[in-house]
Order: C-alpha cells, then sequence, then structure tokens
C-alpha cells in the first residue's frame, strides 16, 4: 500500500490563511547551513511568515549530495504533496564546487536541465552557499569554500556552518547580500555562475518581505 500523501496543511503554520499563503520547497545538497538560514530569515522578520513557508529539504544523514540526488529528492516530495499551488515555487539550491570540473560536469548540467524543463528554478553557488553567506558583510566572494569561511570568519568573529549565527542575517544584510550577488551575476543567462558568486539571490529576493 501506498503511503498517504503529505498533506500541503502540513508543511504551512497553522497561522497561515492557507488559501493565500505561498510554499517554497527548496531542496539543497546541504546538511546545515541552508535549513538554518532561512529559519534566520523567519525568526528575524525578514520573510513575512503570513505569506510564505520556506520549507528546505536537506540531505541530511543521506549523504546523497549529488545534483541528481537533490533534483529527485525534490520530486519525490513534491509527487507525495497532496496539492500543489501555481503560487508555490520549487527551488534546487546547489553548490558548483567540485560538480563543474572534469567527469561530473555532465551530471550538473543533466540536473539543471532537468530541473528546468519540469518547472523548478535554480539557486546555485560558485563555489558553494558559503560566497552567498559571505555577501552579507563583505562586497568580494572568495574562489574557495575554505576561502570564504576564512573571509566571513575575519569579518564577524566566527563561522560555523552547522550552527549559524541568526542575529547577523538581518533585513539590511540580506538586501545588501542581494545587492551585491546581482552585480556579480553579469550574465543571467548561465545555469550557474562561471565565476564566484551565487543565484541564490534570486530565490531570496523573491520570497515576500515584511512591510
Amino acid at each position: 500500500m501506498s503511503p498517504p500523501p503529505t498533506r500541503r496543511a502540513g508543511l504551512l503554520d497553522r497561522a497561515v490563511q492557507q488559501r493565500d499563503a505561498r510554499l517554497f520547497l527548496v531542496a539543497s545538497e546541504d546538511t546545515h547551513a541552508v535549513r538554518q538560514y532561512f529559519a534566520a530569515l523567519e525568526s528575524n522578520g525578514v520573510v513575512d511568515v503570513r505569506r510564505v513557508r520556506v520549507v528546505v529539504l536537506d540531505t541530511g544523514d543521506s549523504g546523497h549530495s549529488d545534483p541528481a540526488a537533490v533534483r529527485q529528492r525534490l520530486a519525490d516530495v513534491e509527487r507525495d504533496l497532496d496539492e500543489l499551488r501555481p503560487m508555490d515555487e520549487r527551488w534546487l539550491c546547489l553548490d558548483v564546487d567540485h560538480w563543474a570540473t572534469g567527469r561530473h560536469t555532465p551530471n550538473l548540467a543533466r540536473a539543471c536541465k532537468e530541473a528546468l524543463e519540469v518547472g523548478y528554478q535554480l539557486a546555485v553557488s560558485n563555489p558553494a552557499f558559503e560566497v552567498w553567506l559571505l555577501l552579507h558583510f563583505g562586497e568580494e566572494p572568495e574562489s574557495t569554500q575554505a576561502a570564504c569561511e576564512a573571509r566571513i570568519r575575519a569579518l564577524t568573529g566566527s563561522y560555523d556552518k552547522t550552527r549559524l549565527r541568526p542575529e547577523r542575517y538581518t533585513a539590511p544584510a540580506v538586501t545588501q547580500a542581494i545587492e551585491r550577488a546581482r552585480a556579480l551575476d553579469v550574465d543571467p543567462t548561465q545555469r550557474w555562475p562561471q565565476a564566484p558568486g551565487t543565484h541564490v539571490y534570486r530565490l531570496v529576493e523573491r520570497l515576500p518581505r515584511r512591510a
């Protein structure tokens, strides 16, 4: 017997008006940082939780973080939902890292192509999600994840990707990060940044903000 569908209402806060709420499903190859980041936006009042709910589908303990596995995770949850509305959005949050080099490149390209074909949107970072976090504090991205992490520590005093400091991700910081990431996005037709940068701003700027 097939399992019962996941009820849309179960993914939304009880206080949300169901007929007006938007649901953002974000499948991520990360285990901690992406989920904690969007939780910080909610707790800091950056996004309007009365109008939207962001559900991050992270890798967790599965270890299946390759682009195809992330895309499939989103497809599985979408299939099991009892309802998905036109105003809802589905995103893949991926890192370029080693997926865009050597024999891995076709896998990343294929996952992105298949995602776009079914209406998913892409929020890919080069080299990693940390470049998006870095842009909250500084203008220049770094070319490796380790360098991004080191730069965040230099600018803020600390960084632990398993335990983000939510108080750092305020509305002004998010606005700055969006502006900086957009300035780095010199060719919006690309499915992922070819130089250090991030398309996560495209996802974040789609979220309804509190007035």
